[in-house]
C-alpha cells in the first residue's frame, strides 16, 4: 500500500527520503504553510500529516479542526513535533495522533510514523548505495538494476525491466572494493511508478552476510542507515 505524507514543518538533521520511507511505500511531500498544505491534502490525500508548534499561518487548533474537518482527510493521521507538552492540547475537539516532544530523533519519528501506518519495522539498518547489479529470475533472464539501499536482510533495487513478485532470484553485485557478493531473494513490494522493488534476502553464505554487516558497520550512523 502506497501511503503519502505531508511535511509543514522544518525537521533539522531528519532525512525522511534516507529512512525506510526509502522503501517507496511513501510518497513525501512538503508545505511551507497550514494554508498550503490544506490545499495540497485536499488534492492529493495524504495517510499522515507531520507539523509543527507553530504551523505557519494557523495554530495547532486550527490546523487540527481544520483537518478533521475535511470528509477526504477522514483517515489522515497527525503528527506534531513541540517543545512544550502542553501544545497537544486542543480545546474543543481532537488533536494530533502522537504528540512528540523536541529534540526528535530520526528513529524517533520514523517509529511512530511506522506504527500509525502499521509500517513494521525492520530488522537491521540499512544504508543508502548506489551499485550496479545483475538479477537473475527464475527461468533464465537477466536483468541490470541499480541498488538503491542495503541490508542483512534486505534490498531496495530499481530496475528498468518488471520484475515478478514472490519468485526466486538471484542478486550479483560488487560492494565499494571490489568483493564479488551474491545472495539469493524474493521481491515482496513494488513501486510500478518509480520502478523500484524491495527485496527480502532469503540465502546469502555466511561469508557475504559478514561483508554486508561490516560494510553497514562501516558507515556511521549519519551516513544513511534506513
Amino acid at each position: 500500500m502506497l501511503h503519502g505524507i505531508l511535511i509543514v514543518c522544518e525537521l533539522p538533521d531528519i532525512e525522511l527520503g534516507d529512512s525506510f520511507l526509502d522503501r517507496r511505500s511513501f510518497t513525501v511531500r512538503n508545505a511551507g504553510t497550514a494554508q498550503e498544505a490544506l490545499a495540497i491534502a485536499r488534492r492529493w490525500p495524504p495517510s499522515l500529516i507531520v507539523f509543527s508548534r507553530r504551523p505557519a499561518g494557523m495554530s495547532i487548533a486550527e490546523l487540527c479542526r481544520a483537518v478533521r474537518a475535511e470528509p477526504v482527510l477522514a483517515d489522515t493521521r497527525l503528527v506534531l513535533v513541540s517543545g512544550q507538552v502542553g501544545d497537544a492540547e486542543v480545546a474543543g475537539g481532537p488533536g494530533p495522533d502522537v504528540h512528540l516532544i523536541e529534540p526528535v530523533t530520526e528513529a524517533q519519528l520514523l517509529a511512530a510514523i511506522g506504527k500509525l501506518l502499521g509500517v513494521p519495522e525492520r530488522r537491521s539498518p540499512r544504508v543508502s548505495v548506489e551499485l550496479l547489479a545483475t538479477v537473475a529470475v527464475e527461468g533464465g533472464r537477466s536483468v541490470m538494476a541499480n541498488l538503491l539501499t542495503l541490508g542483512q536482510h534486505g534490498m531496495l533495487l530499481e530496475c528498468a525491466e518488471p520484475l515478478p513478485r514472490n519468485v526466486p532470484l538471484t542478486v550479483t553485485f560488487f560492494l565499494p572494493g571490489g568483493e564479488r557478493l551474491e545472495v539469493h531473494g524474493r521481491v515482496t513490494s513494488i513501486d510500478g511508478v518509480q520502478h523500484h522493488y524491495g527485496v527480502e534476502i532469503l540465502g546469502a553464505a555466511d561469508a557475504e552476510r559478514e561483508a554486508i554487516a561490516a560494510f553497514i558497520a562501516a558507515l556511521s550512523p549519519d551516513e544513511g542507515v534506513a
